[in-house]
Formats: structure tokens, sequence, C-alpha cells
């Protein structure tokens, strides 16, 4: 069962070199399948966020509760950069601090002003791919954004 999504499919030289998605324009609708999203909710359900969502709620988030969830994530990534009232941050301010913060921990995509008002906006064709990785891969981007405070 497949739920159909609008996410950009980078060209084969992109996530075929190992470099994760590039989200150029093609103009391909990818289908994003549902164990992709029930992977989401399950990490985002389990310690330690404890979130309590089903795959329809999830789905349901309005682009502001989305964004909330992912700044979440990045809180228990990095609790004092990323803790911020997002109603009152400004959006540029907010790209730009998830954004470096995504670069730092090897985020890979193009940044371009598609992603940036994906980003933004809380579009899940940007945000749910970020979840994912971040969830995939938590306890190595802890302490990749932990190293990079010393590095940077």
């Amino acid at each position: 069962f497949w739920l159909k999504l609008r996410i950009r499919v980078p060209p084969l030289g992109g996530a075929a070199r190992g470099r994760g998605p590039d989200w150029q324009s093609t103009g391909i609708v990818a289908m994003t399948s549902v164990d992709s999203l029930k992977d989401i909710v399950d990490r985002l359900n389990a310690e330690p966020f404890n979130m309590q969502l089903s795959l329809v709620s999830f789905d349901e988030k309005q682009p502001l509760e989305l964004m909330e969830i992912l700044n979440t994530v990045l809180m228990h990534l990095d609790a004092e950069k990323h803790k911020v009232d997002l109603k009152s941050e400004n959006p540029d301010a907010i790209y730009h601090r998830i954004g470096e913060f995504l670069n730092v921990l090897g985020y890979r995509c193009s940044y371009d002003l598609e992603f940036q008002e994906g980003l933004v906006t809380g579009a899940k064709q940007v945000v749910n791919p970020i979840l994912l990785w971040l969830l995939q891969n938590l306890d190595q981007h802890q302490k990749r954004a932990y190293l990079a405070k010393y590095c940077v």
C-alpha cells in the first residue's frame, strides 16, 4: 500500500552516489511508502519522545505541528540551540538555524529556494524525509551534534 506525497526524486547523480536527496526540480512525483511513515511514527512513539501518535494523526498534522515535531527531535540533539518558539521565530531565522544544523549533521540536499520554502512552511515533502533521516540514526546524529559544538 502506497501513500502519494509530493517528493522530488533526485536525478540519478545525487542519491545514486550516496549523497542523499538533492531536491532538484525534476517534475517527478515519488511515492512514499506507508512503511516509511510508520517508521517515523514508531520512532516518535518510542523513547525519548513518547508522542503517542497514530499513522493517521501524524499524517493529518498541520505544517506548524509538523515543524514542532521536527523541532522536538532537533531539541533532543541540541537543546540549547533549538529551544525556540516557532510561532514567534522569523522564517529566515528558522531556515538558518535548522538548515545549518542539518548541514553540520551531514544531511545532503541542494538547500535551494524550494527546499528553504518547504522547510519554513512545514511542507510534508521536505519535513518527512528529514524526520526519517534524523530518527533512523538518532544516536549517531546526537554524537555528531555534540562533537560539532567543539569543532565549529
